[in-house]
């Protein structure tokens, strides 16, 4: 009788597979491990129920029921969320530059939610001459402007408002001339 080599090879496997259980049964029968299942199922069971009919001072429910209370309360402050900016546009929008001594002055206007006001933004300076707005071109120790279309050095300092906080002020001051009852400060 001829074996075929597929069954060889299963029974052979049988074989192995056979040995190798009943030495790992030999090996696991020594370590008593259903008893260690047991031993941690019971820790298991004796800590929750521990724990789920621990004893509380009634002290503790009434501080954590104010805190509750308190955390909700406090929810209701919180900031409000951001502002949108008002549907009619005030007419100092229009107002995006103006010549301050021998420069021109230009700048955008942009809401500010935090504020809820209208807050000018970008204020640059242009050539006076031509228009175009100066670039910083300076030493170390002088700042000086300058225009690249019509090649003109201004200093910056020569004339007391001819730098950034100086147009500001003069700014926010010819605001509330223009527009004082719409400009806020």
């Amino acid at each position: 009788m001829k074996i075929s080599r597929y069954l060889k090879n299963s029974l052979f496997g049988i074989l192995i597979w056979s040995l190798f259980s009943a030495f790992l049964y030999d090996q696991l029968k020594v370590i008593p491990i259903l008893k260690y299942l047991i031993i941690a199922g019971n820790w298991l069971y004796e800590t929750t129920l521990y724990y789920l009919t621990y004893r509380i001072p009634i002290w503790w429910v009434i501080v954590f029921l104010f805190l509750v209370w308190f955390l909700n309360q406090a929810d209701k402050y919180k900031s409000p969320p951001l502002s949108k900016p008002p549907n009619d546009k005030p007419k100092f929008l229009e107002y995006t530059q103006d010549k301050f001594k021998n420069w021109i002055w230009k700048w955008n206007w942009e809401w500010n939610s935090t504020l809820k006001a209208y807050q000018y933004v970008n204020l640059k300076a242009y050539c006076g001459n031509c228009n175009v707005e100066l670039l910083e071109a300076g030493s170390f120790n002088r700042a000086k402007a300058y225009c690249p279309k019509c090649n003109t050095f201004y200093d910056a300092y020569v004339h007391e408002y001819e730098y950034h906080p100086g147009a500001m002020a003069l700014l926010n001051a010819e605001l509330e001339k223009r527009y004082p009852e719409e400009f806020r400060k």
